[in-house]
């Protein structure tokens, strides 16, 4: 999923298998329900992107890949599990939960 710049927004469950990738670029991803499934889902790109990405319920996924670009990933569910270990790239800050 990518756009040009523009929000992108998930505001149902969210259901992911393979390695999916969401780059909205300087737009901000705004995951609002609940996301899983046998995936490893790549945040923004490797090139030029500064919007933030929001997890704003639960998580379970094999696992995320992140970047080195400035922006942000703000984790808000309660319960987050990720089957393999994640390194944060994001040069940005990282929030864990409210």
């Amino acid at each position: 999923m990518q756009s040009d710049g523009g929000a992108i927004n998930f505001n149902g469950p969210v259901t992911a298998s393979g390695t999916p990738t969401t780059d909205a670029g300087a737009g901000a991803i705004n995951f609002n329900a609940v996301v899983t499934g046998a995936a490893t889902i790549s945040l923004q790109d490797n090139t030029a992107a500064s919007g933030t990405v929001t997890f704003n319920n639960n998580v379970t996924l094999d696992g995320l890949t992140t970047f080195a670009q400035p922006y942000a990933i703000i984790m808000n569910g309660s319960s987050n599990t990720f089957a393999n270990s994640i390194t944060f790239n994001n040069t940005s800050t990282l929030g864990l939960g409210d």
